[in-house]
């Protein structure tokens, strides 16, 4: 984006999705009833467009580029684009009006969403309450977007002996997940409350392409976007479709990096410091796992399993920095 005071810039659909371009990127606009459908495997061209002067110019869908997964057909509006000193045609489902976005409507993309940081979206705007996620046409991929790992990487780490320091005084924010839980305890999840920042109604969630899918996508959180991130489909437990959830606005301890956590709508602070057991790393392997890759200390309060979410990590685990 340029470092100008306001910038014009072309909103597009694809399905339910919103993008943005840069006016000086596009070059032109055909109704998509001019393409003549005829896929190429070699190009990945699902048809062409035949110019003034009897040119034809590949068309490619957009939707495959990006790796927007909820979207039907090719599009129905043709954006011709400006990659260089070359032209190229892309299918998508609609295009707006050009709007007029200022800088501190401008954001970077979060790492955890675009891990690679080579991902054709390069910026998120927020305008009138909604994100449009902003293409670099030179960045559209020539094959379609790689498809994120679809596990969460498990750190090599060592649960502590005693409680973190910070942790044994003040507070932590302890919540269920909206998920079945494996077995036979039912597991809590716990931050300190020094990274509370918010607990807000769940909202609309953006998806950002070929995000990985322990991130489902952004939220609009005082105006700005936020990565939403999934610890049900992290630990690979059942959701309960049904059931009232909230998001959790947490900061990571080490940095100013802030994620958006889904979870269930039964929550609570306790006040430290509380009589606890701390659980140790082969109690933890041999019995639930899944919280290693998640958690700096896991110990038992008063019966029940507390995980303590190392925010950190969960933000940092895809080369977040």
């Amino acid at each position: 984006m340029q470092h100008t005071d306001t910038v014009r810039v072309i909103p597009f659909r694809i399905g339910a999705e919103r993008f943005a371009v840069h006016i000086s990127d596009v070059q032109d606009f055909f109704e998509a009833e001019r393409i003549r459908l005829a896929k190429d495997p070699n190009t990945g061209a699902v048809g062409v467009l035949q110019r003034r002067g009897g040119a034809m110019l590949p068309v490619f869908s957009l939707k495959e580029k990006l790796g927007v997964r909820h979207a039907d057909g090719i599009g129905r509006v043709v954006i011709v684009m400006k990659q260089g000193g070359e032209q190229q045609a892309y299918a998508v489902d609609a295009v707006d009006q050009p709007i007029e976005v200022r800088a501190n409507q401008c954001y970077p993309v979060a790492t955890v969403a675009d891990p690679s940081r080579g991902g054709a979206v390069q910026g998120v705007i927020v305008h009138d309450g909604k994100l449009l996620l902003r293409i670099d046409p030179l960045r559209i991929p020539s094959h379609g977007t790689a498809l994120m790992p679809p596990t969460f990487p498990v750190p090599e780490r060592t649960l502590p002996g005693t409680l973190a320091e910070g942790i044994a005084a003040g507070s932590i924010f302890v919540f269920l997940l909206a998920a079945v839980v494996p077995g036979e305890r039912e597991i809590l999840f716990a931050v300190s409350g020094k990274q509370v920042l918010e607990i807000v109604e769940e909202g609309t969630t953006v998806p950002f392409p070929s995000s990985p899918r322990f991130v489902p996508g952004l939220m609009v959180w005082r105006n700005r976007p936020l990565p939403v991130m999934d610890l049900t489909t992290i630990l690979g437990w059942e959701p309960l479709p049904q059931e009232r959830r909230n998001m959790l606005v947490a900061r990571a301890a080490g940095s100013s990096a802030t994620v958006a956590l889904s979870i269930s709508g039964t929550a609570r602070t306790i006040a430290l410091p509380i009589t606890h057991r701390l659980m140790n790393s082969e109690e933890v392997d041999a019995h639930y796992p899944q919280l290693r890759a998640i958690s700096t200390a896991v110990f038992d309060i008063r019966g029940r399993v507390v995980a303590l979410l190392d925010v950190d990590y969960l933000l940092g685990a895809m080369h977040c920095c």
